[in-house]
């Protein structure tokens, strides 16, 4: 039994993952960053945090959560990103069924309007007892050209732009270590002092904020510091994990692309191949008289004219 996967059912199969990642990326930044904000500024409040320099040990120093300087496009724009891979895929399959369904719908409209008045309600329970719910799967035309191309240029030009907007402003971040060390060393630190409250302490995204300040943190029993930690590293991980995941959904969308500019690079046939047509032609069995040395007599006309085939 063959099993062929055409074009249009590879765009299904592409959508389904990538709506996956677009959902698992608001989940995960759930959205950026305000409440993961808010939640780091309840727990650092009013709280000394003991930071650990190699040029001042056991320096005990107020660190804001988030600083003045924080800024953090990037993020948004992967936010954003994951939101448009969540909206395009679910459009393009839900638009897709739907379509096919309110085609067939509207065909069993028009023709319950030539049945006696009787009859209509059976009409349409037979309609829709006999309506395909799964040929919209393989169904392409006009619409599923229109939306697997918005779809896919939509999907790449987002995740390229967010990608090169985190990259640039991650790489652009300064160096919590280096600014802190200057900190101290200026002589304006106090007791009262608290880094991150100035522009000067250096300007960061939430990523690099949060992964350089988690290793500075000097160890302790402390619930406060335990808790920070805890959020410092989940904070960390997200922003990493979601430029990841961009990755991820960028060659998917690349892929949902080719398939509709070459659909036959993508039309793929697992299991027995079809015979030849030559093949399929049935022998006729003639009782013939004719002679012995006839090899082909016996099995009809068509007989040697398959043989000859077979044997070029």
């Amino acid at each position: 039994m063959a099993i062929t996967i055409t074009a249009a059912l590879f765009r299904i199969l592409i959508a389904l993952p990538v709506f996956i990642i677009g959902f698992y990326v608001l989940v995960t930044l759930n959205p950026p960053p305000i409440p993961l904000t808010n939640d780091l500024s309840t727990i650092l409040s009013n709280q000394t945090l003991t930071l650990s320099l190699p040029s001042h040990s056991n320096t005990a120093i107020s660190t804001s959560y988030t600083p003045t300087s924080l800024t953090d496009n990037g993020r948004a724009s992967i936010f954003w990103c994951g939101l448009l891979a969540l909206a395009c895929p679910g459009a393009y399959v839900i638009g897709k069924l739907q379509n096919h369904i309110f085609t067939q719908l509207l065909a069993l409209d028009e023709g319950v309007k030539t049945v006696p008045k009787g009859q209509k309600l059976r009409f349409h329970l037979q309609g829709v007892r006999n309506l395909d719910v799964v040929a919209w799967i393989n169904e392409t035309g006009p619409r599923d050209t229109f939306m697997a191309w918005g779809f896919s240029v939509l999907g790449i030009a987002g995740i390229t732009y967010a990608s090169v907007v985190a990259g640039i402003q991650n790489l652009a971040s300064d160096s919590v270590e280096v600014k802190l060390d200057k900190f101290l060393n200026s002589g304006g630190a106090t007791e009262d002092s608290v880094f991150g409250s100035s522009s000067a302490h250096g300007s960061y995204t939430l990523e690099s904020w949060t992964c350089q300040i988690a290793p500075l943190l000097l160890e302790s029993k402390d619930a406060t510091y335990t808790k920070a930690k805890t959020v410092l590293d989940q904070a960390c991980r997200d922003g990493s994990n979601s430029r990841y995941l961009l990755l991820i959904m960028l060659p998917l969308t690349i892929t949902m692309l080719l398939s509709i500019a070459k659909p036959h690079w993508f039309t793929f046939t697992f299991g027995a191949e079809e015979k030849p047509a030559w093949m399929t032609v049935k022998l006729e069995d003639n009782d013939s008289d004719q002679e012995d040395d006839d090899p082909m007599a016996g099995y009809g006309g068509n007989a040697r004219d398959q043989w000859q085939l077979d044997s070029d």
